[in-house]
C-alpha cells in the first residue's frame, strides 16, 4: 500500500506582481536623450556591423581588406565550423596555428545522425584599438542557442590574421 501524501507535490505560485498600470515611466532628461545613439532596427537576417574607435579609418594600413566585410565572412565561417557544417582545417589560412589547435579542441561532439544546427549571424562589431589591429565582437546563433565570439585580428603581410579567439559557452 503506497503511503498517502499529506501535502500536494506541486503548489501554485501566488501572483505577487503589481498591476502594470501602477508603474510610472519617468520622462527622459533632454541631455540624456541627446547622448543616446539612435537605435538601428534592421531585419534580423542583415548583420549589424559597427565600426568604432577614434579615427578608425586611419588606423587601417593601406592594402588591407576592409576589416568589417572580412570579419563578417570570417564570423560566418567560424559559426559553420562550430555547427559542424565546415571542417576546422579550412580556416588554417586565416587563424594562427595555436588558435586553430585551440578551436579544434573546443568543437562540440555531435551524435551520429544528429542534424547540425543552422548557424546564424546576428551582429558584428569592429573596433581598431591600434594601427593594424582590429578587435571584433560577434553575436551568432547555432539553432536557437546564442554563441558569442571575440576575435583579435592583426595585419600580417597585407592580410588579416586571427591571433586570439574566444568562444562563448556552447551548451
Amino acid at each position: 500500500m503506497p503511503p498517502t501524501l499529506t501535502r500536494p507535490l506541486v503548489t501554485p505560485v501566488v501572483e505577487s506582481r503589481p498591476d502594470a498600470r501602477h508603474w510610472a515611466v519617468p520622462a527622459p532628461a533632454p541631455a540624456a536623450a541627446a547622448a543616446q545613439p539612435a537605435l538601428d532596427l534592421r531585419p534580423a537576417g542583415d548583420p549589424l556591423v559597427v565600426l568604432t574607435g577614434p579615427d578608425a579609418a586611419a588606423a587601417v594600413p593601406a592594402g588591407l581588406p576592409d576589416a568589417r566585410a572580412w570579419s563578417v565572412a570570417l564570423a560566418v565561417a567560424l559559426l559553420e565550423v562550430l555547427a559542424g557544417r565546415r571542417p576546422c582545417a579550412q580556416l588554417g589560412r586565416w587563424l594562427e596555428a595555436d588558435v586553430l589547435t585551440a578551436l579544434a579542441g573546443r568543437l562540440p561532439r555531435r551524435r551520429a545522425g544528429a542534424p547540425a544546427p543552422v548557424p546564424g549571424l546576428r551582429s558584428v562589431r569592429v573596433q581598431h584599438p591600434a594601427a593594424g589591429v582590429a578587435e571584433v565582437a560577434v553575436h551568432g546563433r547555432l539553432g536557437e542557442r546564442p554563441v558569442p565570439l571575440a576575435l583579435r585580428l592583426e595585419a600580417r603581410q597585407a592580410r588579416w590574421l586571427v591571433t586570439a579567439l574566444e568562444v562563448g559557452p556552447l551548451r
